[in-house]
């Protein structure tokens, strides 16, 4: 079991994917061709105590600037939602008819432990090849603050963590917003976070770099869009 904290989403990238290279057990996967090696996987719990505070991402989203801002469309306001039948599932398309009630709950009692939303439909998802991998989204107010936790199935460590969190920074900030306060930590709760084989040189050859290469402000990403 690995568990990081971490200042920044970024810091936490870095820190996380270290530790899954020491200490990730080979584990092949339902991917894997003839040939490769096994994935390197571990249960993993993160914690970002203030993510906004300032905000620092990940360089490692293998997305561009356009590209991350274009994810937060698809997972807070659904721009992907039509190419459903096409994709099997969007988070979206799954989760926001019930984030009214979820938010809904936290403003009769901040402090429940029944706000939350989830993804699977084990009707659609049990035997299915593409099973969505986020499971659920819980958060409660802690202090003042709108604290979020996702709970993930399986997480490709290296190519899917630095977008997946950029859009829910942005749900997490948008939901602190409609309740009139501020974003406060964010927690993970992963039972596979792995990377696939044919990703392990280049994630190690990543990691060479050191954490602060791994450093991209908000401000940054915004620039680079524009």
């Amino acid at each position: 079991m690995i568990f990081v904290q971490a200042a920044s989403f970024g810091e936490a990238h870095w820190r996380v994917l270290s530790e899954l290279s020491k200490t990730g057990r080979s584990i092949p996967t339902d991917y894997d061709v003839e040939g490769e090696e096994p994935s390197l996987d571990a249960p993993v719990a993160i914690e970002i105590a203030a993510p906004w505070n300032p905000p620092v991402f990940s360089r490692c989203m293998f997305s561009d600037a356009k590209g991350a801002f274009d994810y937060v469309e698809e997972v807070v306001n659904g721009s992907h939602d039509h190419l459903v039948d096409m994709l099997g599932y969007t988070y979206h398309d799954r989760l926001h008819r019930q984030w009214e009630g979820q938010l809904a709950e936290l403003q009769r009692n901040p402090q429940t432990r029944r706000a939350q939303s989830i993804t699977w439909r084990p009707d659609e998802d049990t035997g299915s090849p593409h099973p969505p991998c986020l499971q659920r989204i819980w958060t409660r107010v802690v202090e003042g603050k709108l604290d979020m936790h996702t709970h993930w199935r399986s997480r490709d460590a290296y190519k899917a963590w630095g977008l997946n969190v950029f859009a829910l920074a942005h749900l997490h900030k948008r939901w602190a917003e409609r309740l009139s306060l501020e974003p406060g930590a964010y927690r993970e709760f992963i039972d596979s976070f792995h990377v696939y084989g044919r990703d392990i040189a280049a994630a190690e050859k990543a990691l060479r770099r050191g954490p602060e290469a791994w450093q991209w402000a908000y401000e940054e990403i915004v620039e680079a869009v524009y």
